[in-house]
């Protein structure tokens, strides 16, 4: 990069933007498993090494830090991708815009510390707000690597970037609950990772920046709307909690809490890397509104498929995961993970919605279905909250989910003028998980088997009953070329050689 310009590598053409943006999936998705596969370890580790009480503890604290932590996401990954010819002077003025905020952030955390310590009437939280303040400030310092190479489509550079600084974070962690044996291990472990994370992300892509606004005006729009998308994004994906924890014990809301982020970790960061790794690809087709419409598509639908699979297949094998990674204390995080799993696929392929509407030019709109998404979802827990409890909280957190999914994908369709086939879109892959659960629920195994043998057996039944139900019903089908071509084509040649795929045609 000079000093004038950060322009990216020339236009590809198009079937090499589709291959790219493709292969981009696989490695983000690679690139989240990898990250979430150490952050299991980490789980695992320190779920038998602390309490759910610990684990409520810090969950509180950090459903508080994030909230005054969207002060400072401006959209700043998503403006470098998307801007065209972005110079170091934009680059700048992003960067400065965020460090201002980061401290801002800080001092807000601070500021109602004692506050939320009261509501929560747990003098614990005070203490631990405060630490955990530092980490906006410390995190204010990095370089913005991981946004200039998903712009650069180096997707490997951002895989080993990503993949060191979890592993350093998770030795962290785990390094300081070894000797802490606390929920403050979980604290200052957050510190050090930060830390470490500026670190390495100066090593993979240095940085020198130059305070400046100079060009604040081009930006400031894009990430007003940011901002408030994030807020809607943070209430839409945290009201369930925030009402499960004003109802509930410090303990009692560790395994919910748990089971939420094991809801993440085994959901979410499968799907949702698909939309970062679009992104690049999908903004360079803006000038191609019917190459865009049918990409973005495409992507729906192979989202839906993933999405299914992973949902329904985390739901059906809950008891066994949650005994596996966590151990026997947290086995009532097990049935909140069944009934979270579609909500979180769900909220996920949300997420890949919003690249497709900022590559659309529609961020705003995006904008408004969050603010729409945390509204219904934060009434409607409420609501069985009020007049129910957790386990009816965790039911309709999904329910809404997957009908706000439903209508956003219709009005995304209609806007970029594709024909309204939300629906079919989605019977393949829901006949394939129900499959799938009738497979791992018909499946003869011993309750004497060892339970990772359990497990395993169970998920590579699910795996091979909805690949077999999807190949099928896609061949039915006639092979048509759309999701199911996503995905496939972004298989490796090798399961791809031993597939009974015919030839290919055309829609």
């Amino acid at each position: 990069m000079n000093d004038n310009s950060t322009d990216p590598p020339n236009e590809a053409e198009p079937g090499s933007l589709r291959q790219k943006a493709f292969w981009g999936a696989a490695i983000m998705v690679a690139t989240r498993f990898s990250v979430r596969f150490l952050g299991l370890i980490s789980a695992a580790f320190l779920a038998r090494l602390l309490t759910p009480e610990d684990f409520g503890l810090f969950g509180t604290a950090a459903l508080a830090l994030s909230f005054f932590l969207l002060i400072k996401e401006v959209g700043m990954s998503e403006a470098v991708i998307k801007q065209q010819d972005l110079t170091k002077q934009d680059l700048d003025t992003l960067w400065t815009i965020r460090f201002l905020l980061s401290f801002l952030s800080a001092g807000a955390l601070l500021i109602a510390a004692p506050f939320i310590a009261i509501f929560l009437k747990d003098p614990r939280v005070l203490a631990v707000l405060q630490i955990m303040a530092l980490v906006p400030v410390i995190d204010s310092f990095a370089s913005p690597a991981s946004a200039l190479m998903l712009r650069d489509f180096k997707f490997g550079s951002d895989f080993l970037l990503k993949s060191s600084d979890k592993l350093v974070r998770v030795i962290a962690v785990i390094g300081v609950a070894l000797i802490l044996r606390s929920y403050w291990a979980l604290v200052f472990g957050a510190l050090l990772a930060s830390v470490f994370g500026v670190i390495i992300s100066h090593i993979a892509r240095p940085y020198r920046p130059k305070f400046t606004l100079i060009n604040h005006r081009d930006h400031i729009n894009f990430a007003l709307w940011t901002y408030v998308r994030n807020v809607a994004n943070y209430v839409a994906r945290s009201s369930d909690e925030f009402i499960v924890r004003g109802m509930a014990s410090t303990s009692f809301f560790g395994f919910y809490h748990m089971s939420r982020d094991l809801g993440r970790t085994l959901i979410g960061e499968l799907i949702t890397p698909v939309g970062e790794a679009m992104l690049p690809a999908l903004s360079k087709m803006q000038q191609d509104p019917a190459r865009l419409a049918a990409a973005i598509s495409n992507v729906f639908g192979a989202a839906l498929i993933v999405g299914t699979a992973v949902s329904f297949g985390v739901a059906v094998t809950a008891h066994e995961l949650v005994l596996v990674i966590l151990g026997d204390q947290w086995m009532a995080a097990a049935p909140f993970l069944t009934m979270l799993a579609v909500g979180c696929a769900c909220n996920s392929i949300g997420e890949i919605n919003r690249s497709s509407f900022i590559a659309a030019g529609l961020a705003k709109t995006s904008t408004n279905f969050w603010l729409l998404r945390a509204l219904i979802y934060s009434i409607g827990c409420l609501i069985a909250g009020l007049y129910a409890g957790p386990t009816e909280i965790a039911l309709t957190f999904s329910a809404l989910s997957v009908c706000m999914l439903f209508i956003e994908a219709r009005h995304l369709f209609r806007v970029l003028g594709l024909p309204a086939r939300i629906l079919s879109l989605a019977v393949r892959p829901l006949l394939s998980g129900l499959t799938m659960v009738a497979a791992v629920y018909f499946l003869p195994l011993p309750d004497t088997f060892p339970l990772v043998v359990i497990l395993l057996s169970k998920a590579g039944t699910g795996a091979l009953a909805f690949g077999a139900a999807a190949v099928l019903l896609w061949k039915i089908g006639g092979y048509q070329d759309g999701p199911e071509l996503t995905v496939y084509a972004s298989l490796p040649e090798k399961l791809r050689a031993i597939l009974p795929i015919q030839p290919l045609k055309k829609q």
